[in-house]
């Protein structure tokens, strides 16, 4: 029995790391589902066994435990970016939230918020009088590396730029507003 226990837990925690390094969200939730399906199984397991080992019960806690706030925090990721995505033009929504759950941002409501205002998270957003392009509007274009079009590595540089230059997503958004009015 303590064997299956530790067998879960180590199952839970594979799948924790599996689905942290993972990129693409769709992928991440089917992902995610499996593991819930593995875990479910195990847990299931360990209650057909009756027995009353009080280690064995501790680790069926703790792991239905792991299993609701891995639950919690993806369902809330994808429900804030959903949220701000709702502002986008249709065609860019459900890519944009792709790209900034992808690049792992931490404050996914403001970088929706300045990746709307900046380019609305179009991949081919131009501006004729400065320059810039791109999802991030980075000045000069291609400043970045990425190709024009390439909205999910324009996402990751401008997350690594806007922690350089701004420290946080909420300051960088502040300072935006504060240049271009609300929004």
């Amino acid at each position: 029995a303590i064997t299956v226990a530790f067998l879960v837990t180590a199952l839970a925690l594979g799948a924790w790391q599996y689905l942290d390094g993972r990129t693409n969200q769709a992928q991440l939730i089917r992902d995610l589902e499996s593991k819930e399906a593995q875990l479910n199984s195990k847990l299931e397991e360990l209650n057909n066994q009756k027995s009353t080992s009080k280690q064995l019960e501790d680790t069926k806690k703790q792991l239905e435990n792991e299993k609701a706030e891995l639950l919690k925090q993806l369902s809330s990721k994808k429900h804030v970016a959903t949220a701000y995505a709702a502002a986008l033009p249709a065609a860019n929504r459900s890519q944009c939230v792709e790209w900034v759950l992808a690049a792992k941002i931490d404050d996914v409501a403001s970088a929706m918020k300045l990746i709307q205002a900046e380019s609305g998270c179009d991949p081919r957003a131009g501006n004729p009088s400065s320059g810039a392009c791109n999802v991030a509007q980075e000045w000069p274009c291609g400043k970045s590396g990425c190709a024009y079009g390439d909205g999910a590595c324009s996402v990751r540089w401008m997350d690594a730029y806007v922690k350089r230059t701004y420290g946080t997503w909420a300051n960088a958004y502040a300072t935006h507003q504060s240049r271009c009015g609300s929004d």
